[in-house]
């Protein structure tokens, strides 16, 4: 499989999780690098909190939670009796309460809560005045607007929530450039590695837009258990990731469920 340089990015991003809650900061994740398949299966274990994933390659299995386990979604394109593609299937509807987010690189959009604040770090640099919305959410969650904005620095966009009890449910994206889906295997050696994370299942749904893998996960950390899921879904020139952080399970899966259902090309 490729390498995937970007997404120890989206795993770091995890650091924005404890920090607005004002519990832990995870330190940057180095367990992801530029090894091949090859070198990184001859690694050896690893030997500290940040070493590279170690073991073997073989297939293994990653036990599935809850329903996720066959939640699929109509493909984007359907085959006739000949074999041609027939018409690409209409964009799916605006559910409730949700705004389109739009990837413009990739020309792919979704939908995410309509109250979320959007964080495009791009933007946000061009800008000649950082967007009011963001400076209260910084001042809400007791943070400096650059400290706030640091976090996101290296991800595509960021969408955070109204913060509650000093704890803001989060959603971070960004692109990698991956010949396909990883396998089983990677998630045991070295996401859940990269991440301290326990895995809890995975998944592998079908988008508009391609397959996807998602990947269910939490922690506790200091008495707080952080819930994390990881969308990645295979564009066919590359891969979309998508982590939704949040301490309440069922909102982290109903945002995860609009994504999967609405992310679609434009």
């Amino acid at each position: 499989m490729a390498t995937m340089t970007r997404l120890q990015g989206a795993l770091s991003g995890l650091a924005i999780v404890p920090l607005l809650s004002g519990c832990l900061l995870i330190g940057a994740v180095n367990a992801i690098n530029d090894q091949p398949p090859s070198a990184a299966a001859a690694s050896a274990a690893p030997t500290g909190p940040n070493g590279p994933p170690g073991g073997s390659t073989s297939s293994v299995t990653v036990p599935t939670s809850g329903p996720q386990s066959s939640e699929t979604t109509s493909s984007s394109t359907t085959t006739n009796a000949g074999g041609t593609s027939a018409t690409p299937a209409p964009p799916p509807a605006l559910p409730g309460r949700t705004k389109w987010a739009t990837m413009e690189g990739e020309h792919v959009r979704f939908a995410v809560p309509s109250t979320w604040v959007e964080i495009n770090p791009v933007a946000v640099k061009d800008a000649a005045k950082v967007p009011p919305e963001i400076t209260a959410l910084a001042k809400k969650l007791g943070v400096s607007t650059k400290e706030l904005l640091s976090r996101f620095e290296d991800v595509d966009l960021a969408f955070l929530a109204a913060p509650v009890n000093g704890y803001s449910t989060n959603l971070v994206v960004l692109t990698e450039d991956i010949a396909s889906l990883p396998d089983d295997a990677w998630v045991t050696e070295t996401y859940a590695v990269a991440t301290k994370f326990k895995i809890l299942g995975t998944a592998r749904p079908t988008t508009l837009v391609g397959p996807g893998l998602r990947i269910n996960s939490s922690a506790v950390l200091k008495g707080v258990t952080i819930n994390l899921t990881t969308l990645i879904v295979d564009l066919g020139r590359n891969c979309v990731v998508l982590e939704v952080s949040g301490r309440n399970r069922s909102e982290v899966d109903q945002v995860v469920a609009t994504l999967v259902t609405t992310l679609h090309s434009i």
